[in-house]
């Protein structure tokens, strides 16, 4: 299979540029008027598509202000860092840090779309989305 990556449709296509831009690593690789291709700077893998509502790519989905449905999952290192990176950013938790049943540390972000980004640790990462950062966080949820 080639690439595979999400495509958020959404009428603040800036705004959400810009988010991932800002918060999460991510740097624009490709851009038109109504489209945008997204890549993580600390890792190639970790691709997204921003499209503008009502282009192209939108016509044949609902005309509807906001999608449901989509969750978009990011493993990181270190969940503290990654956690308190964001809280400083004042970026909106959804949901603190706790322990899946599968006993994965992971919290939960809104974008500006308010699409859901779930943070989830993973010890044995050879990268991260925040590669070439100091990673020292000087808060640490007590269930890792």
């Amino acid at each position: 299979m080639g690439s595979f990556y999400p495509i958020i449709v959404t009428s603040k296509f800036e705004e959400t540029i810009n988010f991932y831009e800002d918060f999460l690593g991510f740097h624009v690789e490709m851009e038109t008027d109504d489209f945008a291709y997204l890549k993580n700077k600390g890792d190639d893998c970790a691709q997204l598509g921003v499209s503008r509502l009502n282009s192209e790519i939108s016509v044949a989905l609902p005309q509807v202000e906001v999608f449901k449905g989509m969750v978009i999952k990011i493993c990181v290192p270190d969940i503290n860092y990654a956690y308190e990176r964001l809280y400083m950013e004042g970026v909106q938790i959804i949901k603190e840090i706790t322990t899946a049943k599968t006993g994965r540390p992971y919290f939960i972000i809104s974008d500006v779309n308010g699409t859901w980004v779930t943070f989830s640790e993973e010890k044995n990462m050879q990268s991260s989305i925040w590669a070439g950062e100091s990673k020292t966080a000087s808060h640490v949820f007590e269930g890792v």
